[in-house]
């Protein structure tokens, strides 16, 4: 298991447990990048939500780097998330519900990086 899957496990472990209360603690972020699928993992874990996918998401080979600089809420580090995707490799929210969400590209932000 690669160092980073390690640092993920460990985010979702420490919400999943309530470890530190209801926060993330700074210090369990991952300070090495992660792929789109591992970001959307580990939001999926964070929010309690179904997460689905347009064509291509999953397979973009950007590389998100998730910033903490304090302690997070789940709902925070949901919304973290979200902005990374953005900011980082132009995936957006395209329709969310209570339990459900569906992310895709952003219309004219960029090419997708597909792996092979």
């Amino acid at each position: 298991m690669k160092w980073t899957q390690v640092a993920i496990f460990t985010i979702v472990a420490a919400v999943v447990s309530g470890c530190a209360g209801p926060k993330i603690p700074v210090g369990l972020e991952a300070n090495n990048p992660i792929d789109v699928s591992q970001a959307l993992d580990v939001y999926a874990q964070l929010t309690g939500k179904t997460v689905e996918t347009e064509p291509g998401v999953r397979n973009d080979q950007t590389l998100i780097f998730l910033h903490q600089t304090q302690p997070l809420t789940r709902t925070q580090a949901g919304n973290l998330i979200e902005r990374d995707l953005r900011e980082q490799a132009g995936i957006i929210i395209l329709t969310e519900h209570r339990k459900h969400v569906v992310f895709g590209f952003q219309p004219n932000a960029r090419s997708p990086t597909v792996k092979p």
